[in-house]
């Protein structure tokens, strides 16, 4: 048995083939050294900082995937077409689009008094997870008041959008006794009204 290049690893083969496998083997083994060489240079180039955030980053996408990976839960097809409402609703708004028939959901960013003027309307503002928000205008005369609402809260609703320099406003959010009109709701802890 020989020894190749004082690296302790022997091998049996002679000849021609013990050659050939012998010039493969001290190449590679070159190479990794190279390679090792030139990867402890990269590392002393490195701050602490950017070691930190490397460890940082690897344990969050860790837990990122270890929770999706454990949840025993799947995603409903209602919570999956969130993300495709908040959409439609963001290329209405682009494009001055009214007249839409959508759902979605937002958290309350603020409970504005009633509208009495004609029809009465229950009024809050919600903000969806892009960052649009909606003026909600909930036709009371017409449909059950919703109860309880606060800042913080989820709704998700079903209505109509109209464009608005401010992002938009959500109306028909209640059933039409003419049956002209596709149905609309707003759900708000558990409770659906329309």
């Amino acid at each position: 048995m020989s020894n190749i290049d004082g690296s302790g690893l022997t091998t049996g083969w002679t000849g021609a083939a013990g050659a050939l496998f012998r010039n493969q083997l001290s190449a590679a083994k070159v190479e990794w050294i190279r390679a090792a060489r030139s990867t402890d240079v990269q590392r002393l180039r490195v701050s602490p900082t950017t070691v930190v955030m490397r460890y940082v980053q690897f344990i969050l996408g860790f837990v990122c995937t270890l929770s999706l990976a454990c949840s025993s839960a799947p995603l409903s097809p209602s919570t999956r077409a969130l993300s495709d409402s908040d959409e439609v609703l963001a290329r209405a708004f682009e494009q001055h689009t009214s007249n839409l028939q959508v759902e979605g959901q937002g958290v309350i960013q603020r409970v504005l008094s009633d509208d009495n003027n004609g029809s009465r309307h229950q009024r809050f503002v919600l903000a969806l997870s892009s960052g649009q928000t909606l003026l909600i205008a909930h036709n009371i005369d017409l449909a059950p008041r919703v109860v309880g609402l606060r800042e913080g809260d989820i709704v998700s609703f079903s209505g109509e959008y109209q464009w608005n320099a401010e992002g938009g406003v959500i109306h028909w959010t209640h059933r039409d006794s003419s049956k002209r009109h596709p149905p609309g709701w707003i759900r708000h802890n558990g409770e659906v009204y329309q």
